[in-house]
């Protein structure tokens, strides 16, 4: 019973029948070896002879010597097993209720009936109504335990199974979120919101879960007049002439419009002018959608002409002229108005990412938070433009 209760499973028996195979004899006979110990009495001391043995006369021949019968040794008394002694025990039933007792014991395995209740310490904050079976299964993120622990198999993909197993659990899928570590905000200059540190789900559907530390973000994109004073103060440079009729840096009035028509590198170069950087496209997205599995910067509802700049022939708006598309974190314009440029390189090509969407989409699965696209560094465009990160100091 020891051996088969003993906490490392490396030390247990390797099976329900060597355990049982091991028990019977202790059952039915008190052990293996059982002895019981027996009188010991004195033995005389040898008497001294006086006339030498004579040895026993040999049979005549042909006769044969009767055999003696061999000596029997007394049978030691079966030990008493306890709860033998009851009314209308049986031996069988006995050694089928300790196999029971063992492989349960051995495998963890609850007994039947209903599952034992799993008590939530204070301070959990789970919302009444969450299953914490489904929360778990969805930490270890494993399908199959999902299903075991459920007892359902669902027939989708594994970006369908998770929303399923939210749903399991009793979590809205619009509503869900990941972790944030409670991490104040840095503290950022002037113009830039300070994100803290969190982790969540990126993409959608739901893929890779990443971890972001707290850094700042600019709250609009850069502005044409912004950049031209980096041209000013020689740093950034410009193009002579405006490469198509939407670069808002030559279209009077259009100062407070994003600059776009610049390249990668340009883009670099301006935000190392102000002692900051392009943001990476894992920050991006936690600044557009935040630790909730929102579909657009200001939640799940349907794009429309109050909540970005898109849908239009005539080119840019005025940054942040959109409140009601404000992101998680209240960055402006976090979808539409131009693509913004990220840090993240595409593995194996000489590209390099661009996120949410501009002022010419019309389809609104290309203006979602997670949406995204690509190209070489080179690459410039009326609809592409940036907007600068900085790593709190």
């Amino acid at each position: 019973i020891v051996t088969a209760m003993r906490a490392d499973p490396a030390q247990r028996f390797p099976s329900v029948e060597a355990f049982a195979k091991e028990l019977r004899p202790y059952l039915l006979t008190g052990g293996p070896s059982a002895k019981v110990p027996t009188e010991r009495k004195a033995v005389p001391p040898p008497q001294p002879h006086t006339a030498p043995l004579a040895e026993p006369p040999m049979p005549p021949r042909g006769e044969t010597v009767p055999a003696k019968p061999p000596i029997q040794a007394p049978k030691a008394p079966v030990a008493a097993v306890p709860g033998r002694e009851r009314p209308g025990y049986e031996p069988q039933k006995e050694l089928d209720r300790l196999k029971l007792a063992a492989a349960q014991e051995a495998s963890k395995v609850e007994p039947p009936g209903q599952p034992r209740p799993v008590a939530v310490p204070d301070g959990w904050g789970l919302p009444k109504g969450w299953d914490l079976r489904g929360i778990l299964s969805l930490m270890l993120l494993g399908t199959p335990f999902t299903l075991w622990l459920t007892g359902e198999t669902p027939s989708c993909s594994m970006n369908e199974a998770i929303g399923w197993g939210l749903t399991k659990a009793g979590i809205p899928n619009d509503s869900i979120h990941n972790e944030v570590t409670g991490t104040p905000a840095p503290s950022c200059p002037n113009g830039m919101i300070g994100i803290p540190a969190g982790s969540y789900r990126m993409g959608d559907p739901p893929g890779r879960f990443v971890t972001v530390a707290g850094f700042c973000m600019d709250r609009t994109e850069v502005t044409a007049d912004a950049y031209a004073m980096c041209v000013q103060g020689r740093s950034c440079w410009a193009w002579e002439t405006a490469p198509t009729q939407f670069c808002n840096a030559y279209i009077p009035g259009h100062g407070n419009h994003p600059m776009n028509c610049v390249d990668w590198n340009q883009a670099v170069t301006f935000c190392r002018w102000r002692g900051a950087r392009l943001p990476s496209e894992e920050e991006w997205e936690y600044g557009a959608r935040g630790t909730d599995r929102r579909t657009y910067p200001w939640g799940n509802q349907a794009p429309s002409s109050t909540l970005l700049c898109w849908m239009t022939n005539d080119g840019t708006c005025g940054v942040g002229g959109f409140e009601a598309g404000d992101s998680y974190f209240g960055l402006h314009d976090m979808s539409g108005n131009v693509w913004e440029w990220t840090s993240t390189g595409v593995p194996g090509a000489d590209e390099r990412v661009f996120r949410g969407g501009s002022w010419n989409i019309t389809d609104p699965s290309r203006v979602r938070a997670a949406s995204s696209d690509r190209h070489v560094p080179g690459y410039i465009g009326g609809n592409l433009g940036f907007r600068c990160a900085r790593t709190p100091l």
